[in-house]
């Protein structure tokens, strides 16, 4: 479904299960549509008895494209850093905006915040910006942005900064998509190149966007360090990462649960950053303990 937010911008999502039952609201990483969230994950959430919503960020599928930056001025932005008189298209805390206004649109007073990478760092900025519309947060594979973490292996920054032969063909697309799996995948939990390509295909008929992806990209690095804030954080809070994630190491998680006051954390073995629908079951029996315990 296509809902009308603030400004005159859309947001493609799918709200499901009970609108009655405590809602969840489901947000992507850089450069992923709402389908980074496997069925299995969203059905089992549904059964525990929670509404769930998982959408598309700005600049991604079914959702608003951002009109600038764009062309040589987006490229040189993201091979040279910003200048003094360039402007981002927006940022995580305008991103965080979005949620909220989609939980106006849908009648969602209060929900649980789930984010996974750049989107635990968006659902931070929401915990952070709107605690009275946030029943608990939950941060996966995301970071305070402390400049001191380990950094991602080599192998998982040469992966996830190849790009596609054409980043406007499906095949191009999904063969560097299924590579950078096997990269920066998760071992424990098998993530089938026939999924990846039915995902890549269904993000293809919705919209594809390679310029959507660096003006996210540049939303994200532009984030800084939001340890100060977040140590002030009076929301209860889950820190999920994998033990096995080589772009967003999982010091990046303890460092998150350090951070927050009274954070819960939660280390799993085999999981790297993705989330397959194999781990599904194990995310949604994780999140619905959690998010019974808050209440």
């Amino acid at each position: 479904m296509i809902v009308d937010i603030t400004g005159g911008a859309v947001l493609g999502c799918d709200d499901l299960g009970d609108p009655q039952n405590p809602g969840v609201i489901l947000i992507g990483g850089l450069a992923t549509q709402r389908t980074v969230w496997p069925d299995t994950l969203c059905d089992d959430l549904v059964h525990a008895g929670f509404r769930v919503i998982r959408f598309d960020n700005r600049d991604m599928g079914e959702s608003t494209w951002s009109a600038a930056p764009t062309g040589p001025d987006l490229v040189r932005m993201i091979q040279e850093g910003l200048g003094p008189n360039d402007e981002l298209a927006y940022t995580l805390h305008d991103l965080a905006d979005d949620v909220v206004a989609l939980m106006d649109a849908l009648g969602v007073p209060t929900a649980h915040i789930v984010g996974m990478s750049m989107g635990g760092r968006i659902a931070q900025s929401v915990a952070l910006r709107y605690p009275d519309r946030t029943a608990s947060l939950v941060s996966m594979m995301s970071t305070t942005g402390n400049p001191d973490l380990p950094p991602p292996t080599p192998e998982a920054m040469t992966s996830l900064m190849t790009p596609p032969s054409d980043p406007y063909d499906v095949d191009a697309v999904t063969e560097l998509v299924q590579a950078q799996q096997r990269v920066i995948g998760s071992p424990g939990y098998a993530m089938p190149d026939d999924y990846v390509r039915d995902v890549m295909a269904l993000n293809f008929r919705r919209g594809n966007n390679p310029e959507g992806v660096m003006r996210q990209w540049l939303a994200s690095v532009s984030a800084g360090d939001w340890r100060d804030r977040l140590s002030s954080l009076n929301t209860p809070t889950l820190i999920l990462h994998g033990r096995d994630d080589p772009l967003v190491r999982y010091a990046a998680g303890e460092d998150c649960a350090r951070t927050i006051p009274g954070a819960a954390l939660r280390l799993i073995d085999g999981w790297g950053h993705n989330i397959p629908p194999a781990i599904g079951p194990l995310l949604a029996q994780e999140l619905a303990t959690f998010f019974n315990a808050t209440d």
